[in-house]
């Protein structure tokens, strides 16, 4: 993103994403955070793959809740690898990740949104016990609030062995890197999978969500960030919160487009042409130190320059001509004075 992105537009396209979420309820598998009622979801304990996710529902029929915010992309790692990364051990394969910032660039209504997710934290540390949770924090970008949320690619086996090894979706390895670099003991499993689409006017009017290439997304494109809300256990008994990626959905990419455009074109105030700068004398102007001795003859402007106090020229002149004749009666009066 550059600086002639226009976040004014986006807030309001953000804004309206919001507006529109309330209207619209065919979406009703999938939330935006705003709407979310924490008060009609709770906290159940997975076994495989181990962890507390966030759901509706009975037990037996539990749903996990997805939901989803407009914002900003700020920042990104997204499919596909090119090539294989210089250290491809276990350790090093098990972090590779899918993983995406957006911010709502002080938009009111994304605040809002981010305030419910700290409240689904809170909800979480009073489940778990708040000795037993991790800080949950997202770096600001440029001075504003974001969300951040990310998938693996792989997932031990172990820690799903009713799971099946996935295909990976079109566009994520199309080198077939991840698949060169996947040990036996990882799967491509459901969390591993985030769906990439894009949205689209039909003839009609009406809205088409397609799927798309994961390389279409760049920093400065207006996205929906699909994610839900999971703690997974970590060392000495501790839980740390992470939003799971599930999607990614492409909703304006205009505004991104123009900041390129304008910066191309040099969209900026022209500087001040100037032939050659002005220089300053340095000494040569400068007042000497020593008592300064005025030619008779000199001009008003001449002192001026040299910065003595300007004296009227007939004056100077003048008193040259009266000392003049006091030396030449001084010379006669010293003669007289030889010849007695």
């Amino acid at each position: 993103m550059n600086n002639h992105f226009d976040w004014a537009k986006a807030g309001e396209i953000i804004g309206t994403r919001f507006l529109q979420d309330k209207q619209d309820a065919s979406n009703a598998g999938i939330c935006n955070v705003s709407l979310l009622k924490i008060e009609d979801a709770r906290f159940i304990r997975i076994q495989y793959p181990p962890s507390i996710r966030l759901m509706t529902g009975e037990r037996e029929e539990a749903v996990e809740v997805v939901m989803k915010i407009p914002g900003v992309l700020c920042s990104k790692i997204l499919p596909p690898l090119k090539r294989i990364p210089g250290r491809a051990g276990a350790s090093q394969v098990r972090n590779l990740r899918q993983q995406v910032k957006v911010t709502g660039g002080g938009q009111l209504s994304f605040n809002a949104a981010l305030d419910k997710v700290m409240s689904l934290f809170e909800t979480f540390k009073q489940h778990v016990g708040a000795s037993k949770v991790l800080p949950y924090d997202n770096i600001p970008f440029e001075g504003e609030r974001t969300l951040e949320s990310h998938a693996r690619y792989f997932t031990d086996r172990d820690l799903v062995p009713y799971e099946k090894n996935e295909s990976f979706l079109p566009g994520v390895d199309p080198h077939q890197v991840l698949r060169r670099i996947q040990p036996d003991s990882f799967i491509h499993a459901q969390d591993n999978r985030v769906e990439y689409c894009t949205e689209e006017l039909s003839a009609s009017g009406a809205i088409l969500v397609q799927p798309c290439d994961p390389s279409v997304f760049h920093v400065g494109d207006i996205v929906d960030m699909v994610f839900s809300f999971v703690g997974i256990p970590v060392k000495d008994g501790m839980y740390k919160v992470i939003l799971n990626l599930r999607g990614l959905t492409l909703v304006n990419a205009d505004l991104r487009k123009e900041s390129v455009n304008a910066e191309l074109r040099g969209d900026c105030a022209p500087a001040a042409y100037v032939t050659a700068p002005k220089r300053r004398r340095l000494y040569l102007d400068a007042p000497t130190s020593g008592p300064v001795v005025e030619n008779d003859t000199a001009t008003t402007a001449d002192k001026d320059c040299r910065g003595g106090a300007p004296t009227d020229q007939l004056t100077v002149t003048a008193l040259g001509k009266e000392r003049g004749m006091q030396d030449v009666a001084e010379k006669m009066q010293r003669m007289e004075v030889d010849r007695h």
